[in-house]
């Protein structure tokens, strides 16, 4: 499923993804990696994002006994929701598991497309 969503939106979604993580810390597969797909010559602070924080938020290794995990997957989706431009237009993807939970949040930007 994917959808085109406005920046404001993306931002309340991360939102919810942040307070899903909270709920679910002891259950990390109820809790989705997040991955930030952009062009070439996006020069934003988003694009920056995706190569300094993207991969804490990438859940598939995770260890149970990794502390620091819940925190650095919160600090990277706030600096990701920071970053988004609330004026652009953005898609947003969700993939699932055989269970039918999402287990991968795709966000897709094309800077010419705006």
């Amino acid at each position: 499923m994917k959808e085109n969503k406005p920046g404001v939106q993306v931002n309340t979604f991360l939102s919810r993804l942040v307070a899903n993580a909270k709920t679910y810390k002891e259950e990390l597969y109820k809790i989705p990696s997040v991955k930030y797909v952009t062009s070439e010559d996006d020069n934003s602070d988003v694009k920056r994002w995706q190569e300094t924080y993207e991969y804490l938020t990438d859940t598939s290794y995770v260890l149970e006994e990794d502390k620091e995990w819940l925190t650095n997957y919160v600090k990277a989706l706030s600096k990701l929701s920071d970053y988004m431009d609330l004026k652009h237009n953005y898609f947003i993807e969700l993939n699932t598991d055989d269970t039918g939970l999402i287990n991968e949040v795709i966000i897709y930007y094309d800077v010419n497309d705006e």
